[in-house]
Order: structure tokens, then C-alpha cells, then sequence
């Protein structure tokens, strides 16, 4: 029989009470005790409140997001799941498959390169999918009971952070939000934004109990030690201890010191011989995690383990890559590093293999994983020990400190629940890397963590989406994280300005005062244009006349001008902060009318309705060129040729890894004649046209992204990837570039997606031979080692 929950009338608010665990099981049977935080979590659940539940990695999260997805399919209503990123979506997907309570309900995913079951009662998804659904199908909210929302501190990220802003702000009231986050800093002002907007309670969970607690070692010449005490102060003596040795070390001369290889050899020595892996070594690069893996040369497992886990990889390998993966360098680089136990994970290598990795590394036959930062962000896999071989990197625009909250993200996953009692991270400074000193190491183990700060971009593409919506986006933007920023800086204002306005009460100046001293502003401006004689005597009347008011009375003179000044500066920023929103629409919407976007009355035009279709690539450079080559094709009736179009659809790829080549636009030039390209005179014309329009939009700042850059090189490999169909290994030869794998997977999914939406785009504008062009370049997309398949979703 089901227990229900006991219910508690407090001024008459209805709060559910957790008496017993019975009423849980029934809806999802745990295998383990909930915490406290955890039942104070499903306590708002069950209320229908939100809640923003900060806890430590692996501390229980999950519990709270599994326990709200199997209440509302016992309610039979849809649930979401949503992450930042698309290999943790797999792995959730695959995860809530066997899980008590949910593996009964029908689950989809959606993450833009993977599609299964999208209507399904439990939908995984990216945040950003989310997102496009607020805008395309609200009504698919209408059956939705709850939302989770994982690493809702994303929320702070400068680039991605507004899509979060944008589904929290427009969730519909009734779905409730269960945001979890390993810390948020400011977790009490998101908290109140989220509870004024939505009108109801919202609870802030937090727990500091970190079931594997941590200890922070540093490791150098042979010597390990505890630098963080139980207080979580730094020790600073033994750290100078481990800083000064460093010095003395490095002052040597190279054939005086150890190797790289030997410094290596001796640390995986140390860690093998406490029993410290299976350990994540963490650095900034993705060459010097090869670098570093390729040094090992013992191996660290035995025969037996070596056996079980080639044969696994090269199972996997062949059934997702086939025999042409088995070809590539990439996977012998990665074959030939696991026969010692080792391996590597960054974001070059193709997603699948990325996925196979993970699985070896979880089944225990890979003792040490040389990693970069985006493991820390991406699918959940704790260790045993987390290493740091440097604390600085490039973040893409300078050489910096880690800051608290990333080295607390990675170092987290140190410490596995259930199988270790430590958790051990250890920054070891390996060659060539400086060690860090003292004060930045103190501020980035236990400095203050970043508040919260708005990162919602009002720009014209969300205004054409709100206005196809018939959505206000001033009601949009007043449910904003910028818009509480606004009223509580508008809030500021008010306050300063009356302290300034009491200030000016209490200064008293008689008025024969304040007319002898304009009288003498006056005569200096008349002083400072006339004859030296002239000034001479003027100078001293000026004195005279300056003797005659007091050095109290200059003085409260001097500080009323300055609180006027003061006053008049308020002013004029409150008015900009209160007509912030409605300045931005008039301007944008004033842009988007002169530019065809909307009409003269305020709709959305075929173009508008085909620039707010696009985000795979800068919506307005798409728009601008396809419209252009609509016109084109009306006027003359010829449409462009399959792969004149893969070199366009390529080069709208933003791939950095081939944009240092300053000019990219003439070495494709130049490749498209090296490739024997039939139509390459009508490639180059089609290329310089976008290329035109691209410096057109960024000289106007009229890109969405003024940082994004076409990759006409990237043209060449769609060109020869679909066209010619090469492989990626001829390709690469060919190229002679140094593209990741993992780039080009990723890449060419991405246009696989442009595919998709410029076939929608040639629905709107009536145009179904151009429609068949793309769907014949996106056909040929999807082969050997471009492959959506994800070994989370196939197991």
C-alpha cells in the first residue's frame, strides 16, 4: 500500500512533509538511505516549488533530479533533463534507461546530432535545445511537470550563459525548476530572482558535506606532502619549502637536472606505490597530453588486463568506425597507449572514441588518463586521484591562473563514493611549466568564487523571435537576471541620490556670496584674454574681491558644484538604466526595418522568418547570402552546382584550428585550382561573394557574433569529404593541416545541421530544387568516422 506524504497547513501555505522514506520508494526506489538535503529537496518537489540544490561532485544530485523525472511519470506528465554538454546527455540518457522508476517510461533524447524518440514522456536534452523549443513550440510545455537543469552555474559562462538566462526567464510557471550545481556563487540572489519572476517559492538546498573528502598534496623531486590544511588554510612554510626547491632545481643547468621522462617515471612510481589510481592528470594542451602519455613506457597493467581491454577497444572501434577507423593515426596513437594501462581524452578525438575511452576507463584498465579541462565539464567519471601538472592556461585570449572555480571543478572528481575514503589531488609542476607561487596558488585553492552576473544579450535575432512569437520581449526582458540587475542598480541610484540631495540641504550659502563668486569666475575668464598689464591689475582686484568671502564659505560652494555634478551624472544614468530595454528594441527594431527584416508595420518578413530559423551558423551572414542567391537563381534561373554549395556551406564553419592562416579566403583560392575543382571559377565567384557580405556585416557590427570567422579551408574538406568522397587520412594528406579528427567529426556534423536548416529555409522561400542540392551534400555527410551513434545510447 502507498504511504502518502503527511500534509502541514502553515498560513495557508500547503508544505509536504516527509515523514518516513515510503512515499519515495514507491515513486523511485534508491538502494541507498536519502540525505537530509536530498529529502529537503523532494520536499519542494513535491510541493511544486522550485529549487537550486548546491552540492559537491558525487555528494547525491542525481537523486534529486532521478526522484523529480519518476514523479512526473507517475503523474503522467513529461519531464526534461537538460546539460551543457552533449556527451553528458548520452550518458544520462543511457543511465536513466536503468534506472528504478524511469526505465519503465518511454525516454528520448534530443541534442542536435542525435535524435530518439523526441515526444517521449522523458526527454534529455541540450540547454540549447530547450531553448529553441521556448520559441518554436511552447505548447510542448503544456504536459511538462519538471525541468531539470544540471551545471546551472553554466548560467556564468560569457558565451553560453544567456541560454540558460532565456529558459529559466520563459519556462512557463507551472513546470517546476530543479537546478543543481556543484557550487554557484551569489546562490542566495539567483535564488530570489528565480522566486520573483516565477511567483512562487523557491528553495536553496546546500549541503558542504562532501562524502570523499579532499587532500591537497604537491609532489616535486621525489617529495609529496599535505600544502592545504584540515581547515582548508594553505600550509604557507611547506609550500615555500616545495617553491624553493623548484628554484633551486631549475637553476641548474639542463644536464644537471632530471628529465621530463625520468620526473614522470618516478611520479607514476609514487602513485602506484599509495595505491593512488586510477588518477586524472590534468593539463592545458591537448599535444602535451600526447606528449606526456607517449613518455610512459612501462606498463601499468598486467597481461591479463592488457587482452580484455584491446579486444574491447578494438570490438567498439570496428562496429562504430568500421574497418577505416582501425586506420586512423589517432586510434594506433590510443591502441598503442592503452597496452600500458594509459590514455589521453581531449576535444580532438572523434566523440565516439572519447566514449570508448570513458567505458575502459570505468571498467579499471586505464590507471592513468593525461586529460584536458573539458573532462571536467563533460560526463561523470570520478577517480581516485586528480593531478594538476600546471595551474595556468590560455583562455584564448592570455596566458592566466586557473581561477576557484574551475580547479574546483576538476579536482572534484577526485574521490569515488563507496570505494575510497580520500580523495587525493596532487599539483605536480612538470617540466617545462613554472611553478606557480605562493599567493596565486592560495587565491586559486581557496579564493572567492565570482557572483552571478547576467550574461542576456537582447540582441536583434531574440527581437525577431519575440516579435514571429507575438511575445513582448519588455515582458521577456523584465523576467531577466539583467532586468533585476537594472532595478537593483536603478534601486542604488535612488539612494545615492537622496543622500546627495540631504547633502545639498545642509550646505547654506547666502546669495551675495554665490554672485561675488560668478562676479569673480567671471573677470578671471575676462583676465585670462587681456594685455599682461591689464591682467596684472585684475589679478589683484580679483584677490580683493576674494578676501571678501570666506575660506568656509569657498569651501561649501566647492562641495555643492561637486554633489551637483554628482546629482546630474545619477540622473542621466537612470534614465539610460530605466529606458535601457526600450532604447535597444527601437534601435534594433529601426536596423531590422531598413534592412528588410521586418515590415513597415512591425511583422516579420520571409526574411526575418529565415534569419530566426538559423543557429548553426551567424544568422544574419546566412540570411544576407541566401537571399542573395535566391534572387540570383529568379533572375537568371540557374542554380548554383552540389559542390560550388560544399564549399559554401563549409567555409560558414567557424574551425580555429584553420583560421591561423591570416588569409583564408585566398588559400582556398588557391586549393580549389590545386584540387582540379571543374567549376572552380564559379566556387571562387560564389566564395568571394559571402566573403564580401561577411566583411560587409562585420564592418556594420551587424554579425550576431562580432568574434565569428568563416573557414573557407573548412570549404575544401566538405568539398572533398562529400563530392569526392576521400577519407580522412587523404584529406588530411592532401590539406597538409593538422586538424584534429575530433574537429572534423564534430565540424561536419555541424553542417550536416546547416544542411538541415537550410532545407527548412528553402521551404520558406519555395525553393525545392535547392532543397534536393543540400539534401545530396548532407547524404554523403554521414559515413565512416562521421557517425552520430553514441555508445551510451547503443548499450
Amino acid at each position: 500500500m502507498m504511504c502518502e506524504p503527511q500534509l502541514k497547513n502553515n498560513k495557508n501555505k500547503l508544505i509536504v512533509l516527509i515523514m518516513n522514506e515510503d512515499y519515495i520508494n514507491n515513486i523511485i526506489e534508491f538502494p541507498y538511505k536519502v540525505d537530509k538535503f536530498q529529502k529537503d529537496s523532494i520536499d519542494g518537489i513535491l510541493n511544486g516549488d522550485n529549487v537550486l540544490v548546491t552540492a559537491h561532485t558525487s555528494a547525491g544530485k542525481s537523486t534529486i533530479a532521478e526522484f523529480a523525472i519518476a514523479l512526473s511519470s507517475s503523474k503522467n506528465k513529461r519531464s526534461i533533463y537538460t546539460s551543457p554538454i552533449k556527451a553528458l546527455s548520452n550518458q544520462k540518457y543511457g543511465d536513466f534507461q536503468k534506472k528504478n522508476g524511469i526505465k519503465d517510461s518511454s525516454i528520448g533524447i534530443l541534442t542536435g546530432d542525435i535524435k530518439v524518440n523526441p515526444d517521449a514522456n522523458v526527454l534529455v536534452a541540450t540547454t540549447e535545445i530547450v531553448n529553441n523549443l521556448l520559441y518554436t513550440n511552447i505548447e510542448y510545455f503544456d504536459n511538462v511537470n519538471a525541468i531539470v537543469l544540471d551545471e546551472v552555474h553554466y548560467i556564468r559562462d560569457n558565451d553560453r550563459g544567456h541560454v540558460w538566462e532565456e529558459v529559466i526567464s520563459m519556462m512557463p510557471k507551472h513546470v517546476i525548476l530543479v537546478m543543481l550545481s556543484a557550487s554557484i556563487p551569489g546562490a542566495e540572489g539567483f535564488r530570489k530572482w528565480v522566486e520573483n519572476i516565477k511567483g512562487k517559492k523557491c528553495h536553496l538546498i546546500s549541503t558542504h558535506y562532501r562524502p570523499v573528502p579532499l587532500v591537497h598534496k604537491v609532489y616535486w623531486n621525489n617529495e609529496c606532502d599535505k600544502v592545504v590544511t584540515n581547515t582548508n588554510d594553505v600550509d604557507s612554510l611547506k609550500y615555500k619549502a616545495f617553491y624553493n626547491n623548484w628554484k633551486l632545481i631549475n637553476s641548474k643547468q639542463q644536464k644537471d637536472r632530471e628529465s621530463c621522462p625520468t620526473m614522470l617515471k618516478k611520479f607514476l612510481e609514487y602513485l602506484e606505490n599509495k595505491e593512488l589510481f586510477p588518477a586524472l592528470f590534468f593539463v592545458f594542451s591537448r599535444k602535451q597530453t600526447e606528449k606526456l602519455a607517449l613518455m610512459i613506457q612501462r606498463s601499468l597493467i598486467d597481461g591479463k588486463q592488457q587482452t580484455e581491454c584491446i579486444n574491447m577497444f578494438d570490438y567498439y572501434v570496428k562496429k562504430f568506425l568500421g574497418e577505416t577507423g582501425m586506420q586512423l593515426s589517432q586510434v594506433w596513437t590510443i591502441r598503442k597507449l592503452l597496452t600500458k594501462g594509459v590514455c589521453i581524452h581531449h576535444s580532438g578525438l572523434i566523440p565516439i572514441l572519447k566514449e570508448i575511452i570513458e567505458t575502459l576507463f570505468d571498467k579499471g584498465w586505464i590507471k592513468v588518463m593525461f586529460v584536458t579541462e573539458t573532462f571536467s565539464v563533460g560526463i561523470n567519471m570520478p577517480t581516485k586521484c586528480v593531478v594538476f601538472g600546471e595551474l595556468q592556461k590560455f583562455d584564448g585570449k592570455e596566458q592566466r591562473c586557473l581561477n576557484p572555480e574551475e580547479y574546483c571543478q576538476m579536482a572534484g572528481r577526485a574521490g569515488r563514493r563507496g570505494k575510497d575514503t580520500l580523495g587525493t589531488v596532487i599539483y605536480f609542476p612538470i617540466p617545462p611549466k613554472n611553478m606557480t607561487t605562493l599567493t596565486d596558488f592560495s587565491n586559486i585553492v581557496k579564493g572567492k568564487h565570482s557572483s552571478v552576473v547576467s550574461k542576456f544579450k537582447m540582441d536583434p535575432v531574440l527581437l525577431l523571435k519575440c516579435i514571429e512569437t507575438e511575445r513582448k520581449p519588455e515582458e521577456l526582458f523584465e523576467s531577466t537576471l539583467m532586468s533585476q540587475e537594472i532595478n537593483d542598480c536603478i534601486k542604488g541610484i535612488n539612494l545615492e541620490l537622496e543622500s546627495l540631495k540631504q547633502k545639498k540641504g545642509c550646505i547654506s550659502i547666502k546669495d551675495d556670496d554665490y554672485t561675488k563668486l560668478e562676479h569673480i569666475k567671471k573677470q578671471e575668464v575676462v583676465m585670462r584674454n587681456s594685455k599682461p598689464n591689464k591682467r596684472r591689475k585684475m589679478q589683484a582686484q580679483i584677490n580683493n574681491l576674494k578676501k571678501e568671502i570666506t575660506e568656509e564659505t569657498l569651501q561649501n560652494i566647492e562641495n555643492l558644484e561637486n554633489i551637483n555634478k554628482d546629482i546630474s551624472k545619477l540622473e542621466k544614468n537612470l534614465v539610460q538604466s530605466k529606458n535601457y530595454i526600450i532604447e535597444t528594441c527601437q534601435w534594433q527594431e529601426h536596423i531590422l526595418k531598413n534592412t528588410g527584416y521586418i515590415s513597415s508595420e512591425g511583422k516579420v518578413t520571409l526574411k526575418g522568418r529565415c534569419c530566426s530559423s538559423i543557429n548553426e551558423s551567424d544568422s544574419f551572414l546566412t540570411t544576407e547570402y541566401l537571399t542573395s542567391l535566391f534572387e540570383r537563381i529568379d533572375s537568371t534561373g540557374m542554380y548554383p552546382s552540389k559542390s560550388c554549395i560544399s564549399f559554401i556551406v563549409g567555409s560558414l564553419i567557424d574551425e580555429k584550428e584553420l583560421n591561423k592562416d591570416t588569409d583564408g579566403a585566398a588559400s582556398a583560392s588557391h586549393m580549389y585550382k590545386a584540387l582540379c575543382v571543374p567549376n572552380h571559377q564559379e566556387v571562387s565567384n560564389e566564395m568571394n561573394y559571402l566573403k564580401n557580405k561577411y566583411e560587409e556585416l562585420h564592418g556594420e557590427e551587424r554579425l550576431r557574433d562580432m568574434n565569428y570567422n568563416m573557414t573557407p579551408m573548412f570549404g575544401c574538406y566538405v568539398y572533398l569529404w562529400t563530392i569526392e568522397k576521400w577519407n580522412f587520412n587523404s584529406i588530411q594528406e592532401k590539406m597538409c593541416s593538422e586538424l584534429y579528427e575530433g574537429n572534423f567529426v564534430r565540424s561536419m556534423l555541424k553542417v550536416y545541421n546547416i544542411c538541415e536548416e537550410w532545407k527548412k529555409i528553402s521551404e520558406i522561400y519555395q525553393k525545392p530544387e535547392f532543397s534536393n542540392i543540400i539534401e545530396e551534400i548532407q547524404k554523403e555527410i554521414i559515413r565512416d568516422i562521421v557517425v552520430v551513434d553514441s555508445l551510451y545510447i547503443a548499450s
